[in-house]
């Protein structure tokens, strides 16, 4: 984190592994969790921001790096939602033609309690041993899995897919979340509630530049999520879900796109 004009800010957040929340479950039997540090730090040194619901996480701006994810980058999103104990903390990231608002290097967090359907969502396999897999349901897209002793391997895995999609033009935005463990078929209920892992989603999607369009809601790392922040009353009221997968869909790749793609980023992963 960097030195806010707040001085109750501190000008870094110091953590080890040992810090990470790994006994966190989404269920109302469960008690919540403590507050652990990190949420303390964020909503104390935040709480203009927060009382707003949204904060951005710059890292260190003075490098002048654009936004291009780099594995540090990955790797503190992932450990930020695992040293949170609340599951209804987000980290996400826009590419450019993906909706970002600037172009230096940046994460999006915020705290949303409501479940979403991605925490849980069945996932097919794809190289699992690097904890790739593709989302079975809409909006089609990909996603990491990363425990704890994970976070490095799954980091690295991830930068080589974004570099992969920076050097062939392709857009992309991130959504990082307290997950259950990867699986194709349905779960008992023991196991859909755990969140002791980070759900990394990656999608693809078609580039869109210049202003945002007058649409019902912009389609980013929150929409893709199923976070939908309409930008007025009546298209909250009036839209249907049929309209809401109909605008995203218009961002989303092709299928025959997506699946060439998908062929490349196994082979990638496999061969490295």
């Amino acid at each position: 984190m960097t030195k806010s004009k707040d001085s109750t800010m501190p000008l870094q957040f110091v953590y080890t592994d040992q810090d990470f929340v790994t006994d966190v479950h989404r269920s109302s039997e469960k008690s919540p969790s403590p507050t652990a540090q990190f949420d303390a730090v964020v909503r104390a040194g935040w709480s203009d921001r927060m009382a707003r619901g949204l904060f951005r996480y710059n890292l260190d701006p003075s490098c002048c790096l654009p936004q291009v994810l780099t594995r540090f980058t990955i790797q503190g999103g992932i450990e930020s939602v695992l040293l949170s104990s609340d599951t209804g903390f987000r980290v996400g990231f826009n590419s450019l033609g993906g909706f970002a608002s600037v172009n230096h290097l940046h994460l999006h967090g915020y705290y949303m309690d409501h479940e979403l359907k991605i925490e849980s969502m069945l996932l097919k396999p794809l190289v699992p041993d690097k904890g790739f897999y593709r989302l079975l349901d809409f909006p089609a897209g990909f996603v990491f899995y990363a425990e704890s002793q994970d976070v490095e391997k799954v980091a690295r895995a991830i930068c080589e897919v974004t570099d992969f999609l920076v050097d062939g033009n392709i857009a992309h935005n991130l959504f990082l979340t307290r997950g259950c463990p990867p699986c194709d078929r349905i779960q008992d209920k023991t196991n859909v509630c755990l969140r002791k892992g980070v759900r990394i989603a990656v999608w693809p999607r078609m580039s869109c530049f210049g202003a945002k369009e007058d649409s019902a809601f912009n389609v980013a790392l929150c929409e893709l999520a199923g976070h939908l922040p309409f930008k007025n009353k009546k298209d909250y009221e009036l839209s249907t879900e049929k309209d809401v997968m109909d605008i995203i869909e218009q961002y989303l790749l092709p299928d025959r796109e997506f699946h060439s793609l998908e062929q490349q980023l196994l082979r990638l992963l496999t061969d490295s």
